[in-house]
């Protein structure tokens, strides 16, 4: 692993630890709606929450996935 790779993934590392978190998604829908599963699936997520699409951006081209950019929930919001 190069040098810059190292220093990619442990500011990563160091954004996930202060801003990021990690689920476990229940999916029921095949199994109670359409009754073509005998029982849920599962789904891990990942997200982080930041002011700007830098760092996301960063995990999403490292690792692939999907990018979702939401409004600010408040109006208190800012990126200053």
């Amino acid at each position: 692993m190069k040098h810059d790779d190292k220093i990619l993934l442990a500011y990563l590392a160091g954004a996930m630890n202060a801003d990021g978190y990690f689920t476990i998604k229940k999916h029921t829908y095949h199994f109670r709606i359409r009754k073509d599963a005998t029982q849920a699936m599962y789904s891990e997520r990942l997200g982080l929450k930041q002011v700007t699409p830098h760092v996301p951006k960063l995990l999403k081209g490292r690792f692939g996935g999907y990018l979702t950019i939401m409004r600010p929930q408040s109006n208190n919001w800012s990126c200053s």
